[in-house]
């Protein structure tokens, strides 16, 4: 929703993911210091997932999507 209200607002859309990195930059020092199996790829899959759902659930973002995909 931030990404979304950012981008309503002609701001930087990455400023919504600075949170997310921070977090999972934390959760990556932790586990090279105290050791970790694989649960950042299941934190990994979960983000691109949620991602790839909100750009067909929110309102006009599946058109909004094939707009941008089609400038470029």
């Amino acid at each position: 929703m931030l990404w979304v209200s950012l981008g309503m607002q002609g701001l930087p859309q990455h400023q919504a993911f600075t949170l997310i990195l921070f977090l999972m930059g934390i959760q990556l020092v932790f586990g090279l210091l105290f050791g970790s199996g694989l649960d950042w790829i299941a934190d990994l899959a979960g983000f691109v997932g949620g991602f790839g759902l909100a750009i067909v659930t929110s309102p006009g973002g599946w058109a909004l999507f094939r707009a941008k995909m089609r400038r470029r």
